[in-house]
Order: structure tokens, then C-alpha cells, then sequence
């Protein structure tokens, strides 16, 4: 009788470790570390320009959400913030303006921006690179204008978390 209590006790511990095994943290920490780095997401920055009606922005706070807007994986579309809190800084609801930014490898090979600021509208274009993957970084040189004036600047942008 002790033999067979002691089988069966036997018996549950082998069940009950072997169901353990499935909730091996080792196991999920591989399955986060798979997971792949990708340009997506979000994004804060800073927009550094002068005028030629001498208006001078110096690591003026911004932000972006950026997706890819092919298979290919070439081109970003972007949401653009007057903000560093990805909130439009004019408008109840909505963005401060638009992006598309084309990708060649590491090369920003065009950027649009639409600036869509409320009794501000203007439109920018520049190239630049990403500058770092870890967390990826955006260097963007651009020119463009608003109501400010004609612009000529350099954004830089900076992945939250990759």
C-alpha cells in the first residue's frame, strides 16, 4: 500500500513539473528578443530653421507616428505634431501636418511635409539619412515655407522605443 501511494505521488509531481516546463521565462525572453526593429512608430524630435524674415526656431519640440506606406518597405507616411506630446498644437482634433519620406537603405532620398497649421499652412521638402538604429534616428535637411517665411532647417527625429 505505501508502494502504491508512494507511485502515485510520484506520478503527480512528474504531471505537475512537466506542465511547468511550458512557462520557461528563458523561453519568453527569446520569443520578445525575435521580435524585428523597424522604422515604424513613434517618433519625437526637433525642428531647427531660420527665415528670410530672421524668425529662428532652436530645437523647436516635435513628433511623428511613422508607418510604412508600401511592401517594400521604402516609404514612410507620417503624422506631424507641433508637439512633443503628439497632439496638434493649434486644433482640437487631428494633426499639425503630413510627411512622406522615400528611403533608399540608410539614405532619405526625398521628404515632403505638408504643414497643415492653422492660419500657418505651408509646404517642405528636403533629403537626409537615418543616422542611427539604435533607436533609429532621422536626419532630415529641408527647405520650404509658411507664414513665417521661407524656411532652411534640419529636423531630427528619434524613435521612442524600438
Amino acid at each position: 500500500m505505501k508502494l502504491l501511494k508512494y507511485a502515485s505521488l510520484m506520478l503527480l509531481l512528474l504531471v505537475y513539473f512537466a506542465s511547468c516546463s511550458g512557462d520557461d521565462p528563458v523561453e519568453e525572453e527569446q520569443k520578445t528578443e525575435d521580435t524585428p526593429v523597424t522604422l515604424e512608430g513613434d517618433y519625437i524630435g526637433t525642428w531647427n530653421s531660420t527665415t528670410d524674415l530672421d524668425i529662428t526656431y532652436t530645437d523647436f519640440g516635435i513628433s511623428a507616428k511613422f508607418t510604412f506606406a508600401n511592401n517594400e518597405k521604402t516609404r514612410l507616411s507620417g503624422e506631424f505634431f507641433a508637439t512633443t506630446s503628439f497632439r496638434s498644437c493649434c486644433q482640437d482634433n487631428g494633426n499639425d501636418g503630413t510627411m512622406l519620406v522615400n528611403l533608399d537603405g540608410d539614405t532619405i532620398e526625398s521628404f515632403s511635409f505638408n504643414d497643415q497649421i492653422v492660419n500657418c499652412t505651408g509646404s517642405f521638402s528636403g533629403t537626409g539619412s537615418i543616422t542611427s538604429k539604435a533607436p533609429y534616428t532621422l536626419q532630415i535637411d529641408f527647405t520650404g515655407n509658411d507664414c513665417d517665411g521661407n524656411h532652411i532647417g534640419q529636423m531630427i527625429f528619434t524613435r521612442r522605443s524600438n
